[in-house]
C-alpha cells in the first residue's frame, strides 16, 4: 500500500495552498525562502515578521497575483514578494510584465522599500519556458522546495509526517504522476462533442476545439 499515491494527481492549486500554508505557519520556511530570493536577487532583505495572501488582485487590472508575501522590517516600509506558481499551464498574455509593473507600483507609491517578482515552478518548466521564466527577478524550483521539506521531514512525530506528505506532493507534481483510473465512456457526450466540432468547423473554421472535445 505504500506505493499508492495519496492524490490522484497534484494540481497547481494544490501547490498554491501548500506554499501558502508553509509561508503562513513556518517561520523557518519563510527565512529559507527569503534567503533564496535575497541570494538570487543579490540584495539583502530585512525580515522581522511576514504576512501572506493568496489570489491578491493586481491594482490596475482584473488579473490576480498567485501569492503575495509581505516582509516587514523594523522601522521602515516592507519588502514585497509577488510569487507566481506554475506547474504546467502556459503563460498568460504579458503575465510576467504585469507582475513587474505591480512590483514597481509598490515601490513608487512608497508601500514597499523593495519588491521582487518570483516564479516557483519545476525545473523542466523553467527550461521549457525559459523566456517567460527569465522575466521574473527570481526563479525558485519545486525541486529546491521539495528537498528542503524532505530534509526537515527527518524529525519524528506528526510534524515530520506532515512535511514528508508535502514533500511527496511536490514530487508528484514534478513528475506529473497520476493514480490510474478507468475512464467510463458515455455515448451521449461523444455524440454531442462530434456534432459540436462539426458545427464549429462549418460556422467558424478559425475556432479550434480543445483536446477534450476531439478525443474519443
Amino acid at each position: 500500500m505504500d506505493n499508492i499515491l495519496t492524490l490522484t494527481h497534484a494540481t497547481e492549486r494544490d501547490v498554491d495552498l501548500l506554499l501558502v500554508e508553509e509561508l503562513k505557519c513556518s517561520a523557518d520556511f519563510v527565512r529559507w525562502f527569503v534567503n533564496k530570493v535575497s541570494a538570487k536577487a543579490e540584495a539583502p532583505i530585512e525580515l522581522a515578521a511576514s504576512d501572506v495572501t493568496h489570489s491578491r488582485r493586481r491594482t490596475y487590472n482584473r488579473r490576480e497575483i498567485d501569492i503575495c508575501l509581505v516582509l516587514n522590517a523594523p522601522g521602515g516600509p516592507p519588502t514585497i514578494l509577488l510569487i507566481e506558481n506554475k506547474l504546467d499551464t502556459s503563460e498568460q498574455f504579458e503575465q510576467a510584465e504585469s507582475y513587474r509593473a505591480e512590483a514597481e507600483q509598490f515601490i513608487q507609491s512608497g508601500e514597499a522599500c523593495a519588491a521582487y517578482t518570483v516564479i516557483v515552478c519545476p525545473s523542466a518548466y523553467a527550461r521549457q519556458h525559459a523566456v517567460f521564466a527569465s522575466k521574473f527577478n527570481v526563479n525558485i524550483s519545486y525541486e529546491d522546495i521539495s528537498a528542503y521539506l524532505a530534509e526537515r521531514a527527518r524529525q519524528p512525530g506528526e510534524l515530520g509526517a506532515r512535511l514528508k506528505h508535502r514533500h511527496e506532493i511536490l514530487e508528484q507534481a514534478i513528475t506529473k504522476s497520476r493514480r490510474g483510473y478507468e475512464a467510463v465512456p458515455l455515448p451521449v457526450i461523444e455524440q454531442f462533442n462530434a456534432k459540436y466540432v462539426a458545427l464549429a468547423m462549418k460556422e467558424c473554421p478559425a475556432l479550434e476545439p480543445g483536446p477534450s472535445m476531439l478525443k474519443e
